[in-house]
């Protein structure tokens, strides 16, 4: 759907980053920000499960039929990332 999506706006070269990062360390991440809504161990289970159901094949099926897709080490250092 989503690259259907893509194709009716036009935009058929688009690019996908993916940034990996360790559930450890994203859980981390997230225990940091500060957000009522990741602040249970329940609410960031579920979103990381929502993540492995949902995402992760999404980007596996565009992968597929040949979308460029970029994965970046989201543990690096902010400024490594962004480069």
């Amino acid at each position: 759907m989503f690259d259907e999506l893509m194709m009716f706006f036009d935009r058929a070269d688009y690019t996908i980053m993916v940034l990996e990062l360790s559930v450890e360390e994203a859980r981390k991440r997230l225990a940091l920000r500060g957000r009522s809504d990741e602040a249970t161990a329940e609410q960031t289970r579920n979103r990381f499960r929502w993540w492995v159901e949902k995402t992760v094949p999404a980007i596996e099926i565009l992968e597929k039929a040949g979308r460029k897709v970029h994965r970046v080490d989201g543990s690096l250092p902010v400024e490594e990332v962004h480069n």
